[in-house]
């Protein structure tokens, strides 16, 4: 479980066709800090139906969750790294990550945040880097990347943008530069390169035959 949040945020992919400046994005509100007092220490009702609390957190433990008698975690999760900082947070549905996720680097920026659906990655998840910086926007699909895939510069600005089919490229993509210029279109059709054009200065660069 502890590497399965990551897999969703990292790599490149690149919507229409557009020679403007992209917009820069306003990023999802911030969840609870890490530091601030845990769901573990209410007094009451913590865990849902027949789960109890098991195991930690800090300095005991690295790890706390609810649990159901036969081991299953049902309800809620959190982690920590050797450091005491905390990792990741989410809940569990019967054994299954189910709601919403959140990753943090050791430093307490957050690293990746989305929703899983019965174990699978749902809805828009995000990315940022160590610094803090926004690095992905992907729709996700019972697991897969399937819908807007946008990637951005320490800036703010649009590196890139794109869709996925059912985890394949699929139509127009756009690449940008830092200041906001496009410099190369890409079409797909199910993952298959129909063409491609690169662009300086917001013009097509021509083709030698």
């Amino acid at each position: 479980m502890r590497g399965l949040l990551l897999t969703v945020v990292v790599g490149c992919g690149g919507g229409q066709v557009a020679e403007t400046v992209p917009e820069t994005f306003q990023p999802p509100a911030e969840p609870p800090s890490p530091e601030e007092p845990g769901w573990w220490s209410r007094s009451v009702d913590v865990c849902p139906d027949d789960a109890v609390l098991a195991g930690d957190a800090p300095p005991a433990g690295d790890e706390i969750w609810c649990q159901r008698p036969n081991g299953s975690k049902h309800g809620r999760w959190t982690w920590w790294a050797d450091n005491g900082a905390k990792i990741s947070e989410g809940e569990y549905l019967d054994d299954a990550p189910d709601g919403e996720w959140v990753v943090w680097y050791e430093n307490g920026n957050r690293k990746a945040q989305g929703r899983y659906q019965q174990g699978r990655e749902t809805g828009r998840w995000y990315g940022w880097d160590e610094a803090g910086y926004l690095t992905t926007d992907v729709t996700m699909d019972a697991g897969q990347r399937h819908g807007p895939w946008t990637w951005y510069h320490p800036n703010g600005r649009k590196a890139g943008e794109g869709e996925f089919l059912r985890g394949k490229p699929h139509g127009i993509w756009n690449r940008w530069d830092a200041g906001g210029r496009l410099t190369k279109v890409e079409e797909y059709d199910n993952d298959r390169l129909l063409r491609a054009t690169e662009y300086r200065d917001g013009r097509p660069i021509a083709k030698a035959d």
